[in-house]
């Protein structure tokens, strides 16, 4: 057992052994798998970590490979920009060297001038002449039909008649008129009536005065800069075009805008219909300008190019009138949408006044004025050179001789007078003589220069016959303008009368329209005489030539104002003038008669005047007793007719037949005489300042201390036309006790600042230093419509005066409120005044600052717009500024156009009428983006048109413009059912914007206020009567016989608005019964004679002595209505 038990042991431990061998083989094993599986497993990671160092070195190569790539593109790219900018700066260079070739030149083709084609070429820099332009005419004097117009402007008089300041407690009697009579009445209704009138004439005369004085006249260049868009319309040789010429001129040289110049009628011809593919087609064929279009697009959107588009109404060609209406409406059109397209871009055009016929809402209509005596001299050194002996040779012949003066304001005409005095170094004195030496001058200097031989027997003379032919024929049908294919068939049918083959027409009208220049091409397809004077003269030349046929032919066309001027020169060409003044006076053989009781003359005595129209020059009358009987007729007139128009008429006639200083003692010694009548005196005076000559100015000095009032008044204004030498130190004198009187007076009335502004402007800048300026403003400061800031201004304009802008600056900021001063201060300070008073307006907040801000919007509008433009959308921005100066911050940028975006916000403005000028300015901008912001301000009742406050300034006319190109009928009608409402605050809130967009609403719920007993005050008559209801209103008068016995300012307003408007027969029948004598008359309508007179002269009527209606007889057709083109016969 023991045995076994040491067996056991041993296998226990061999086992042991053996299991512990086994252990170890397995950890071994384990060991050696482990390890192999960590080897594994590092060379995984030793391969993974190299494949990773692999792909970053993949990575990196791929990255700078990208890398590589990406710098390559940028330098590909960059060298591709540089290329293409150089290419583009190339192109630049080659469009800014084409564009200044092109402007060297249109310089050199526009710095040339031919008047009337002459061979000698004229330097236009040497001979221009600036033409002014303004908005309208001014009123140099109050007119006969404004006298009752402006009482309005006078108090209230308790006897319903003329008020009399004189009685007011305040009235401080002026000492021009005299010491006052202690024994006269003060009561107005006891003063004598002729006194009662010459002191309302003298009231309303200063209130029309200070209303005339803000009509302002501007350079060509600054109405341009200020409007931005302009149709300067005017007579045939009033210089429009060479005004356009000269502006063109001043652009291609002196600035940095692009003049973009065009011949309207060369554009039609080209059958485009884009100006802009006309203007690059020009540029390309005629001055080398290639791809210009885009040049010139960019030019004009960013206001760098001005569009200069000369002859309007030289579009109106055609087959027919319908036709020419086209045309003028393609043309009207194109320019429109130019405007439109480019808001930034100026645009200019011409056009004669009668074609003007609208189709440019968007654009001020200026007129171009005549030239004024400074001018006339200034032409004339231009001319001769200043050491020529003949410059002042022909200055003294045009200041001794008013008619010639006259014609020589007509720069055309005055060309022509130049032309004669430079061969015959005398001028004619009747204009049928004139007339007639340029005729023969041209014509012969022409033919000399160019050598014209190819029709030997095509002589001067034979032109001439020619020329009468044609004027006589197309005269007696009435036309200005003529067909081409009938002109060349009357050529034709002339030609075989000098045995010349009428298959030469073309030709010969060639060498006359081209050559020669006295028939010239008014538009595609129509000639014209150069001028109407030419084919007046012509006409006349060939009635002469007809002996008493021309004569009877003449007496029978009397009553016609298209015959008026033939008469007259064929009066001055007559060897005896005798047959023709009988004739038109209907004499017969008989000369006992009462001329001023003709049986066959009319209401208006019209044989009478213009029987002695035709002494004017004089001609030879052998009947001498005729002449006198004819002059003492018209004296008489003057002395006994009630009506202020029908003096004026004889007053220039009788000045027109002044030929001898014996004549004019006896005018001069009528003036002085106090017991004549004011009103012939004043007519007199009027004529002599018009028509006299600069002669007749000393004569008048003379005169000065014998007048008073009114009077005195009408020689001051002449005594300043006639830039009489000697009247500054009585001028002066006058000035001193006028200003006095200013200080003195303590009623807010017009009279004494208007008297001061008359003498200011007599004076002229010579004798009006700047110490004597700012003292008339002092004085006349819050006088009512203070007159005097206008004429100051002016007088200002152009001083170089050291300190001048600092001291206006001063006088400024001590009467902030008022505008009297800034315009002339931003004159002499220019933009650095305007930066001065936008300082101060931002300063002043919501106080009193509109007045100024009015001032800056005109200037930035006139002159600066883009240079203040940030300053300006600043303002309009900032809530701390008064309403007013915000709206008027925008209207001044109605010229400064931009991105809409720059406005944003202020169409979501608290205040509507903000909204609504926004609006107006974006639609200024080409951007009616919101009109109905502006529909809703009308239809509101917070917006009044016209009103001005210390809250808000609303101007309708701005608001008008923006909403006409789109329509008026649907507000209107909205308006009007608004005023039909029961509802009175809303009807009586949309009322004032009807009677501006409708004038036809106004006059009849005015006319319906009438009836009811409810007129109110003057401001309340209608400031426009349309034609269509001129009617309505005499009807009234009809059905109210009281009304006849009324003197009621707001009647006479009333008829006289309806008279200035009313048209045809029917309307002149009305007026006839509102004479002397008919069953409408009375004091309520003291002009019916002046408004008759005019609407029988427009409707081509006459009115008899027993007050019948005559249509005035033609021959063939009546004469244009304008001057564009008729339709053929």
């Amino acid at each position: 057992m023991r045995g076994y038990l040491a067996l056991d042991s041993a296998s226990v431990v061999t086992a042991l052994g053996g299991l512990l061998a086994a252990l170890i083989a397995a950890g071994i094993a384990l060991w050696q798998v482990q390890r192999a599986q960590s080897l594994e497993r590092e060379k995984i990671q030793l391969e993974l970590s190299s494949q990773l160092r692999l792909k970053e070195q993949e990575w990196d190569h791929e990255r700078q490979l990208t890398e590589r790539e990406r710098r390559r593109a940028e330098r590909d790219a960059t060298r591709e920009i540089e290329q293409a900018a150089a290419r583009v700066a190339e192109r630049r260079s080659t469009l800014e060297d084409a564009a200044a070739l092109y402007c060297a030149r249109l310089v050199q083709e526009l710095s040339t001038l031919k008047i009337l084609d002459m061979s000698r070429p004229l330097r236009l820099e040497r001979l221009y002449v600036q033409v002014g332009v303004q908005e309208q005419q001014p009123l140099r004097f109050l007119s006969a039909d404004e006298l009752d117009r402006d009482d309005r402007y006078l108090p209230p008089d308790p006897y319903g008649g003329s008020a009399d300041r004189s009685s007011h407690p305040d009235f401080v009697t002026p000492s021009y008129l005299g010491p006052a009579d202690p024994t006269r009445p003060r009561d107005d209704a006891d003063r004598p009536q002729n006194e009662r009138d010459r002191h309302r004439r003298a009231q309303a005369r200063a209130a029309a005065e200070a209303r005339a004085t803000a009509v302002h006249t501007y350079a060509p260049l600054d109405a341009l800069t200020r409007y931005r868009r302009i149709v300067v319309v005017g007579d045939p040789g009033a210089g429009k075009t060479t005004m356009l010429r000269h502006l063109a001129l001043r652009l291609a040289t002196d600035s940095p805008q692009l003049p973009a110049y065009v011949e309207l009628f060369r554009f039609v011809e080209s059958q485009h219909t884009s100006l802009l593919d006309y203007l690059a087609e020009t540029w390309s064929d005629h001055y080398g300008f290639d791809d210009a279009r885009d040049y010139l697009m960019e030019k004009l959107a960013d206001g760098t190019a001005v569009l200069l588009l000369d002859g309007l109404d030289e579009v109106l060609g055609g087959e027919n009138a319908q036709d020419a209406e086209n045309a003028y409406r393609r043309v009207t059109t194109e320019i429109a949408r130019l405007s439109t397209r480019f808001p930034r871009a100026p645009l200019a055009t011409t056009c004669r006044r009668q074609g003007w016929r609208g189709g440019l809402p968007q654009f001020q209509v200026l007129e171009a004025l005549d030239f004024e005596w400074p001018q006339i001299e200034t032409f004339v050194a231009n001319w001769f050179g200043t050491t020529d002996r003949r410059r002042a040779g022909l200055v003294r012949a045009l200041s001794a001789n008013g008619r010639l003066q006259t014609l020589a304001a007509n720069p055309l005409l005055l060309s022509l007078i130049a032309i004669v005095y430079e061969r015959d170094l005398e001028l004619p004195e009747r204009r049928a003589a004139l007339y007639q030496r340029c005729v023969e001058v041209l014509l012969r200097e022409w033919d000399a220069h160019r050598e014209i031989t190819r029709y030997s027997r095509f002589t001067t003379d034979r032109k001439q016959d020619l020329l009468k032919e044609l004027a006589r024929h197309y005269h007696q049908r009435g036309l200005r303008y003529f067909p081409e294919d009938d002109l060349l068939d009357r050529i034709g049918r002339f030609l075989p009368t000098i045995d010349l083959d009428p298959a030469d027409s073309r030709t010969i009208l060639d060498e006359i329209s081209t050559q020669y220049g006295l028939l010239k091409p008014q538009a595609h397809g129509w000639y014209g005489f150069l001028h109407l004077t030419l084919q007046e003269h012509f006409t006349a030349a060939a009635l002469l030539e007809r002996g008493a046929e021309g004569i009877q032919q003449a007496v029978g066309a009397r009553y016609d104002p298209w015959w008026e001027e033939v008469i007259l020169l064929l009066a001055g060409a007559l060897p005896d003038a005798t047959p023709l003044l009988a004739g038109v006076l209907q004499l017969g053989e008989r000369r006992d008669v009462d001329l001023l009781d003709l049986p066959d003359d009319d209401f208006f005595h019209t044989d009478l005047l213009l029987a002695a129209r035709c002494l004017t020059g004089s001609p030879r009358v052998a009947d001498v007793g005729l002449r006198r009987h004819i002059v003492a007729a018209v004296w008489e007139l003057l002395d006994r007719s009630p009506h202020p128009d029908e003096k004026r008429r004889a007053a220039e006639a009788l000045v027109g037949v002044l030929r001898s200083d014996e004549q004019l003692d006896d005018v001069i010694a009528y003036i002085c005489d106090g017991r004549r009548e004011d009103g012939a005196r004043i007519a007199l005076v009027q004529a002599l300042e018009a028509h006299g000559g600069r002669r007749v100015g000393e004569r008048l000095l003379g005169a000065f201390a014998l007048c008073r009032g009114e009077l005195r008044d009408a020689l001051i204004s002449a005594l300043g036309t006639l830039r009489v030498a000697g009247a500054a130190g009585v001028l002066r004198a006058e000035l001193e006790g006028a200003l006095e009187l200013a200080e003195r007076s303590s009623l807010n009335h017009s009279q004494p600042a208007a008297r001061v502004a008359l003498i200011l402007r007599a004076l002229g800048p010579e004798h009006t230093p700047t110490d004597l300026l700012l003292r008339a403003l002092g004085a006349c400061r819050g006088l009512y419509a203070n007159p005097v800031a206008p004429v100051v201004r002016e007088l200002l304009k152009g001083r170089e005066e050291f300190g001048l802008a600092e001291r206006l600056l001063h006088h400024l900021d001590l009467h902030w409120s008022g505008d009297d001063i800034a315009p002339a201060y931003l004159d002499s300070a220019g933009d650095d005044g305007v930066r001065a008073l936008l300082d101060r307006i931002l300063a002043a907040g919501m106080r009193d600052s509109d007045q100024p801000m009015r001032a800056v919007r005109d200037h930035v509008a006139g002159r600066h717009g883009h240079l203040h433009r940030d300053a300006l959308l600043d303002l309009v921005h900032r809530n701390a500024v008064g309403v007013q100066v915000r709206i008027l911050a925008l209207e001044a940028l109605d010229h400064c156009p931009g991105d809409p975006s720059e406005l944003d916000g202020l169409l979501d403005h608290y205040d509507m009428r903000v909204r609504a000028a926004t609006a107006a300015t974006l639609a200024a901008w080409g951007a009616p983006v919101r009109l109905d912001v502006i529909r809703t301000a009308i239809l509101s009742n917070r917006t009044v048109p016209g009103v001005q406050g210390d809250d808000f300034v609303w101007d309708p006319d701005r608001i008008v413009t923006a909403l006409t190109p789109y329509g008026l009928d649907g507000i209107v009608a909205d308006l009007r059912s608004r005023v039909e409402l029961s509802d009175i605050t809303r009807a009586d809130a949309a009322r004032p914007w009807l009677y501006v967009l409708s004038p036809e609403d106004e006059v009849d719920h005015y006319l319906d206020r009438l009836r009811r007993g409810q007129p109110g005050g003057i401001s309340s008559v209608p400031a426009r009567v349309p034609p269509s209801r001129a009617e309505a209103v005499f009807r009234y008068f009809q059905d109210t016989p009281s009304a006849a016995t009324s003197q009621h300012g707001y009647y006479r307003l009333l008829l006289t608005r309806t008279a200035t408007a009313a048209e045809g027969p029917t309307a002149v029948t009305w007026l006839t019964r509102f004479l002397p004598g008919g069953d409408l008359a009375g004091p309520h309508f003291p002009q019916a004679h002046h408004h008759a007179y005019e609407a029988a002269r427009r409707a081509r009527v006459r009115i008899l002595r027993d007050r019948t209606i005559q249509p005035i007889p033609v021959t063939q057709a009546a004469p244009p209505t304008s001057p564009a083109p008729p339709p053929p016969a």
